[in-house]
């Protein structure tokens, strides 16, 4: 995937570069397999876990502690199963 894969190297380079953390946007997308229940595969569904609730909970736990010592700070979570049109 591309993107942040290492929510404390994304930390790091901010805080680096701009000194404080005052906001994140995880606006994450990974394909729905256009399948059936009984089709579907256990290995897809762990996919769409990592990329739609694992990746964000990475990036957001890295920036909590920041959050905290700066008094607060804000978070916003996007995520979509369909990067372009919807299922019929």
């Amino acid at each position: 995937r591309k993107g942040i894969k290492n929510g404390l190297e994304f930390r790091a380079t901010t805080l680096e570069r701009f000194g404080r953390l005052d906001v994140v946007v995880s606006n994450d997308v990974h394909p729905a397999p256009a399948r059936r229940v009984g089709e579907a595969k256990a290995g897809e569904l762990r996919e769409a876990l990592e990329a739609l609730v694992v990746t964000p909970f990475r990036l957001l736990t890295a920036a909590a502690g920041v959050f905290r010592a700066q008094g607060g700070g804000r978070a916003i979570v996007i995520s979509s199963c369909r990067d372009r049109l919807p299922l019929p």
